[in-house]
């Protein structure tokens, strides 16, 4: 079957190279803790994997998805890799939009709109959920000054009841992980 490759993590280190986390650390060692932590809660889950290791490589802005969202194309790198479109569609969702679209004013995503629009896809749920609780790790939060912790503590909290919500109403229509 379907499995990471080493061109995945060759494309995800590629993808993460400059860019780092809210506590300066390489922001690849986040996407790989979210990945590593749904492969051993869920080891056949593989899109869910996948999806979670590029998870934050559009919002970075050296990754982008093809028109059809079957290609995820980085930056210095002249090919892209094939992608489910599951994948593709729990891509885009779990990218909020921080900046306006080109050539529109349409203002940036919410926090809460961003939320809104990734509980419409329960793959991009399950990996939130993820990536929710590596953001929420006590270790972290410890790291940043005790008002921004609080506040984002507060966020995420209200982000995963939501989220939880969500994809347990998938779950009851028979979705699970992939």
């Amino acid at each position: 079957g379907f499995h990471i490759t080493g061109e995945h993590l060759r494309l995800a280190a590629l993808a993460y190279a400059v860019e780092k986390d809210g506590n300066g650390h390489p922001l690849l060692l986040h996407a790989l803790r979210v990945m590593d932590s749904i492969a051993w809660d869920h080891p056949a889950a593989v899109s869910a994997q996948v999806t979670a290791l590029f998870h934050d490589a559009i919002e970075a802005g050296t990754a982008r998805l093809s028109n059809r969202r079957d290609v995820l194309y980085f930056e210095r790198e002249a090919d892209g890799i094939a992608v489910e479109a599951a994948v593709g569609l729990a891509l885009d969702a779990i990218s909020r939009r921080t900046v306006p679209r080109y050539g529109t004013d349409q203002a940036p995503e919410s926090y809460e709109d961003y939320i809104g629009r990734l509980c419409l896809d329960p793959l991009a749920c399950f990996v939130k959920l993820y990536d929710l609780s590596d953001n929420m790790n006590a270790t972290r939060l410890a790291a940043l000054p005790p008002e921004r912790a609080a506040k984002l503590l507060t966020r995420y909290a209200a982000a995963r009841k939501t989220i939880r919500k969500a994809l347990s109403a998938a779950e009851k229509q028979g979705w699970e992980p992939t």
